[in-house]
């Protein structure tokens, strides 16, 4: 059955809790995969890739965001 690991900072790595939750397929009810739960350790990792991505490209120029036209869709 596959297993479906965690992408921390572009590197898939299994879960270290040794827990998982089974994926299933919504149309046939099939089990389909094995979630790896994340341990603390896990989003310790998460975090800490996250924070130093954004180190790193906190010196690149800031792009604005854009602004509400103030416009309703309906």
């Amino acid at each position: 059955m596959r297993q479906i690991d965690h992408l921390i900072n572009g590197v898939s790595l299994a879960a270290t809790s040794g827990r998982a939750s089974p994926v299933f397929n919504p149309a046939t009810g099939e089990r389909t995969a094995n979630l790896g739960l994340a341990s603390v350790e896990d989003v310790d990792a998460a975090v800490a890739a996250a924070n130093e991505g954004v180190d790193r490209n906190s010196n690149e120029t800031n792009v604005p965001l854009p602004q509400p036209s103030g416009r309703t869709h309906r």
